[in-house]
């Protein structure tokens, strides 16, 4: 900060982000909506519709992704705050967290069948919330660090709610998707 940024707490160094910046970095929210809208729309109905576990088995499974995801989520923020590589601090946790979702969202919907089903489902929950929070708590910081302009906080935050938006959209056709590819094991194995 400069000395009239020091004098004066409510003004910010004018840091402008091109378009492009801003659009990449806010299309990182079409993944994030997309899992969680999946997640929320299809997982529960596919573990006790198609999988056929119990509906208290199945929230109590999503449940403990949640308290796991929770407790995760602090600690990684810390993590990467204090992080220095190369690629900067927060991007190898985004790199690694939109691999690590991708991986858990495929294997969710492609479960094996009978005894194991709860085990993996459990498994795989773990790695979703793992791979959630890697790849959201590190991408959420980032505009703070972008620029120290209120107004282009803002920008950013736009491009973003933008993305959420067609991920968003994306995600509300995915029972569809699933009942149109057939339904069951195929058909959410397609979406997943």
């Amino acid at each position: 900060m400069n000395a009239a940024t020091t004098a004066h707490p409510d003004r910010f160094e004018a840091t402008s982000l091109s378009t492009p910046v801003k659009v990449a970095w806010g299309f990182g929210s079409v993944g994030t909506i997309t899992t969680l809208n999946v997640s929320a729309l299809l997982l529960l109905y596919f573990m006790t519709q198609v999988l056929g576990l119990a509906p208290a088995l199945a929230g109590t499974l999503l449940f403990a992704a949640k308290i796991v995801d929770a407790i995760a989520a602090p600690m990684l923020g810390v993590v990467s705050d204090r992080t220095r590589s190369r690629w900067g601090r927060r991007r190898p946790y985004m790199f690694a967290g939109a691999f690590v979702t991708s991986l858990a969202i495929g294997l969710l919907f492609h479960p094996p069948t009978g005894a194991g089903a709860a085990a993996y489902m459990l498994v795989c929950l773990l790695l979703l919330a793992l791979g959630y929070t890697l790849f959201n708590v590190p991408y959420l910081s980032m505009p703070a660090e972008m620029t120290d302009s209120p107004l282009e906080r803002t920008s950013i935050m736009s491009w973003r709610i933008a993305f959420v938006s067609a991920g968003g959209l994306l995600a509300g056709f995915a029972p569809q998707f699933a009942r149109q590819w057939g339904g069951g094991l195929v058909g959410y194995g397609r979406v997943g």
